[in-house]
C-alpha cells in the first residue's frame, strides 16, 4: 500500500539500490516504482524482477500481447515509454508526460532491458550534448 511504502521511505530515508521482487503484477510494479523512485539516491539503481508477467494475458495476470494497445499499461510497456525520454534534453519540443512523470523522466540516466528484468539508473541530468573534448577518442573527426 502507499501508506506502507511511505512508512518505509520515512524510516529509511534514501536508498542506493532498490530491488522490486514483489507481486509481479504490472500495476503493482509500476505503482511501487512511482512511490519509491523519489527516495533513490542519485546514481542509485532500481531493479524490477520478473517482468515476464507483462506478456502474460492468461489467468488473473494483467499482462497483454506485445502488439496489443493495452501493452503500454504493462510494466514493460510503461518502461518502454519512459525509455523514449532518456534523451529528453535533446528534444526541441516539450515533454509529453504528466507532471508526476516529468520528475521521473528528468531523473533517469539509463534504462536497461534484460531477460525478465528492468534496471533503471537514477542520474542528475544536464541539458545539451557532451562537449567533443569529453568524447575525445569516441568521436571521429
Amino acid at each position: 500500500s502507499k501508506a506502507d511504502l511511505e512508512k518505509i521511505i520515512e524510516n529509511e530515508k534514501k536508498f542506493n539500490i532498490i530491488i522490486d521482487d514483489g507481486s509481479h503484477f504490472s500495476r503493482h510494479q509500476i505503482f511501487t516504482f512511482q512511490c519509491l523512485f523519489k527516495s533513490l539516491e542519485e546514481n542509485g539503481i532500481y531493479i524490477i524482477e520478473d517482468v515476464m508477467t507483462s506478456y502474460w494475458k492468461f489467468g488473473n495476470w494483467d499482462g497483454a500481447y506485445v502488439d496489443d494497445a493495452e501493452f503500454k499499461s504493462t510494466c514493460v510497456g510503461y518502461f518502454l515509454n519512459l525509455a523514449r525520454y532518456v534523451n529528453y534534453d535533446e528534444f526541441e519540443n516539450n515533454l509529453d508526460v504528466s507532471k508526476e512523470e516529468e520528475e521521473i523522466v528528468r531523473s533517469i540516466g539509463s534504462i536497461f532491458f534484460e531477460k525478465n528484468l528492468i534496471i533503471i539508473e537514477k542520474s542528475k541530468r544536464t541539458r545539451g550534448t557532451p562537449s567533443v573534448s569529453r568524447l575525445k577518442g569516441f568521436v571521429s573527426t
